[in-house]
């Protein structure tokens, strides 16, 4: 697995343990704004 990736669970699992629906709320709204900006930097 990639570096990443494995951060990237254990980011979302720790929100989603603390922060119930904010966090995985939060955590989707993450992963939307970093794949909208990865978009607009190859347009």
């Amino acid at each position: 697995m990639n570096a990443l990736v494995v951060l990237a669970a254990i980011l979302f699992i720790l929100m989603a343990l603390i922060g119930r629906g904010k966090g995985i709320r939060s955590f989707l709204a993450i992963f939307f704004n970093f794949g909208v900006i990865f978009i607009a930097s190859f347009s």
